[in-house]
Formats: C-alpha cells, sequence, structure tokens
C-alpha cells in the first residue's frame, strides 16, 4: 500500500513538473525594471526618511536591501540611471552606517553591500 502511494504522489507531481512553463528571460527582466522603476519613482529623493511607526533615515536594512537589489539589477542589466542613483544614495549618507560605525546592530551594516558594490565598479584613487 505504501509503494502504490509513493508511487502515486510520484507520477502527480512528475505530471505537474513536466507541465511547467519555461522562464522568459525578458519577461523577468521587464517585470524587474517595472518594480524598479515605481520604486524610483515612488523614492526620487535618495535622502527622504521613511514614516512609519516613528521617521527612520533612508539608510536602513530595508532601503539598503532594495539598493542591494538595485545593484544586482545593473550587473546583469546595465543603466547610468541605476548606478547613479545607487551612488546618490551612497554620497548623501557619505557612506556611512545609519548609527555609526562603532554599532554593533547588523542592520545598520546592510548599506555596506551596496557600498562595496559601488567601490568594486569606481573605486576612488583618492583612497
Amino acid at each position: 500500500m505504501n509503494k502504490t502511494i509513493a508511487l502515486l504522489l510520484f507520477a502527480v507531481f512528475s505530471i505537474n513538473c513536466a507541465a511547467q512553463k519555461t522562464i522568459d528571460r525578458n519577461d523577468i527582466l521587464a517585470k524587474m525594471e517595472l518594480a524598479n522603476s515605481y520604486f524610483m519613482q515612488k523614492w526620487p529623493d535618495v535622502g527622504k526618511t521613511i514614516i512609519t511607526n516613528k521617521e527612520r533615515p533612508s539608510h536602513i536594512w530595508t532601503r539598503g536591501v532594495y539598493y542591494e537589489g538595485l545593484m544586482a539589477l545593473h550587473k546583469i542589466y546595465p543603466k547610468e540611471e541605476y548606478y547613479t542613483y545607487a551612488l546618490d544614495w551612497a554620497n548623501f549618507h557619505e557612506w556611512s552606517f545609519r548609527s555609526g560605525n562603532e554599532t554593533r546592530n547588523a542592520d545598520d551594516y546592510d548599506a555596506a553591500h551596496t557600498y562595496i558594490d559601488l567601490y568594486n565598479l569606481q573605486p576612488d584613487p583618492r583612497n
């Protein structure tokens, strides 16, 4: 009985897997661009604070996650506007963390991912 059920489940899952559509790279890229365009239009000021239950600076971890994604998009589909938007954000915050460099709060360090990506694209020869 157990073998019969296992074979039946295997057959059902096999049919389901075979029926999946192939991934259309252009469609995925168009959706990524659409989502990013929405964000950039909603938040044109890279330094605008975020207000929920309290006011927070624009380099908190949630915004850092967005910029990590933006840099990943820029890597596969380079656009000057993506680079400039991320660079403006880093410059606005003087490439710093929300609570300074001595904080132990990991959330504050999320911005570093974008800072590193930006630096790797265009190292500053003065440093």
